[in-house]
């Protein structure tokens, strides 16, 4: 699969992600003080360096990346807590200007054009840290089995109820069509 027909599969999934989790609050009750977790792997440490940096942005100290294989070694990365937090504790807030949006055209062909461009900029988008997290198959990246359109109904339905929680933000579904069919053929990669 090339990248651009990764970042046109993402798109739309990921724009509800970043929505989500730029409207938390800021959370007040951790000190900025406190030792920060170091994530296992570069491209992570990038990332969460790139949101604590951003204004307001927020990553809790007790956050990190661990492996889900049964050895603690293989398998995917998902994040864990290094303790018990009381409920309500903030962990992640994401500033509203790392969001790549549709210039409040809620047109989600506008964000996969936006996070297409962004890419292409390479280091030098702001979005960089973010973007490599997302593609970067040789320093890290994701898969699209990690989306919540792929996940198991149980999955979905826990994170429609977070969602739902947060003023019902998207995705209200996750039956969503694909870019192609959404966009047109100007997001086809062989065009």
């Amino acid at each position: 699969m090339t990248m651009k027909m990764m970042i046109y599969n993402l798109g739309f999934s990921l724009i509800a992600a970043a929505l989500s989790l730029s409207s938390l609050p800021v959370s007040l009750s951790v000190n900025d003080n406190e030792h920060h977790q170091q994530q296992p792997e570069a491209y992570q440490q990038r990332l969460v360096d790139w949101i604590r940096t951003g204004p307001n942005g927020f990553f809790h100290p007790s956050i990190a990346w661990k492996r889900l294989g049964p050895d603690g070694k293989s398998g995917p990365y998902a994040m864990h807590t290094t303790q018990d937090l009381p409920k309500g504790t903030t962990l992640l807030v994401v500033p509203r200007k790392y969001v790549i949006d549709s210039y409040k055209t809620y047109n989600p062909c506008v964000t996969v054009a936006r996070m297409l461009e962004e890419f292409e900029k390479g280091d030098e988008s702001l979005y960089a840290p973010y973007l490599s997290y997302l593609f970067d198959d040789t320093a890290g990246g994701t898969s699209t089995r990690l989306l919540p359109a792929s996940w198991s109904d149980e999955g979905q339905d826990l994170l429609t109820f977070i969602l739902n929680g947060s003023r019902g933000l998207e995705p209200r579904s996750f039956d969503q069509e694909s870019v192609f069919e959404k966009c047109g053929p100007i997001f086809r990669a062989d065009n």
